[in-house]
């Protein structure tokens, strides 16, 4: 079995792309549109790829992203170099970012949230791999 894809359903997908496109180096891996259903596409970064879908009657989600024990899939998480670099690079280019807070199984990590308040995290790992 081999891992494929996230889903995240999003409200604007030109917008939702570019943003990962910009931010985190994602590269468009098809464009789709469902006759009398959601506009989608996959997009890849390495060997994950996030699947985006726009629904023209898509709701808002009615929970906290950050609140951890609220069950299901809560954020995507980025593991960067040197977090504090990337966060003042990623700052110039318009994200916004919470506090960057020690972590226990990872040194470092920050949130910031895509354009539709999905959760990211962004985390420096502790190991030297």
């Amino acid at each position: 079995m081999e891992f494929n894809h996230v889903a995240l359903s999003v409200n604007n997908l030109d917008e939702s792309t570019a943003f990962y496109q910009k931010h985190f180096g994602f590269v468009l891996d098809g464009t789709y549109q469902k006759p009398d259903g959601p506009r989608f596409c996959f997009l890849r970064k390495d060997a994950f790829r996030i699947e985006l879908f726009e629904f023209t009657d898509s709701k808002p989600p009615d929970d906290d992203q950050l609140n951890i024990k609220i069950i299901g899939l809560r954020h995507l998480a980025f593991k960067v170099g040197n977090l504090e670099e990337t966060v003042e690079t990623l700052k110039k280019s318009g994200l916004n970012f919470g506090a960057i807070v020690n972590g226990t199984s990872c040194k470092y990590y920050t949130f910031t949230t895509d354009p539709n308040g999905i959760a990211i995290e962004l985390y420096e790992s502790n190991k030297k791999i």
